[in-house]
């Protein structure tokens, strides 16, 4: 599978989740994920990874499924239970009784994945991110001890 999408932001983060792993954060606040620690649990624990991006604006993805994980600089693990994963701004982000599964998206975009373990690998030029996601044996499980930013590259 690969495929390109554009999508805007006006939280300056690119967000990718299953919505089912995050759908425990649905009646928080909308903007629970704005709390680092809040937000660093869930990367840990495999249920999302949110990239902190240069600005707001628009930002092309390029997604590809590859079939050994590529290695890079900004790298995360997570999990897939519903057999769908979002790519997208964070304002998608499950919280304020909203989710990307209880209505049409009208930014970023759901892709078919099978049910398992991935390696998120992303590589980024301006406003360009590649990403690489890759099926993995075992849990996903991140170390992770702060946010994550594009500029960790």
């Amino acid at each position: 599978m690969t495929a390109t999408i554009q999508f805007s932001t006006n939280t300056a983060t690119l967000a990718i989740f299953d919505p089912e792993a995050l759908a425990h954060r649905i009646n928080d606040d909308i903007d629970w994920w704005s709390d680092p620690y809040e937000e660093l649990d869930e990367v840990n624990l495999g249920n999302l990874m949110l990239i902190g991006l240069r600005s707001d604006g628009i930002y092309t993805l390029n997604i590809e499924r590859c079939e050994q994980s590529q290695p890079s600089k900004l790298q995360a693990l997570i999990t897939c239970k519903s057999g769908k994963l979002f790519f997208g701004p964070g304002e998608e982000i499950p919280g304020g009784d909203f989710a990307p599964f209880k209505r049409p998206l009208t930014v970023g975009e759901l892709f078919d994945f099978p049910v398992g373990t991935y390696s998120v690998n992303l590589e980024f030029r301006e406003n360009e991110i590649n990403v690489f996601v890759c099926e993995v044996m075992g849990d996903a499980i991140n170390k992770f001890e702060r946010q994550l930013f594009c500029d960790d590259i």
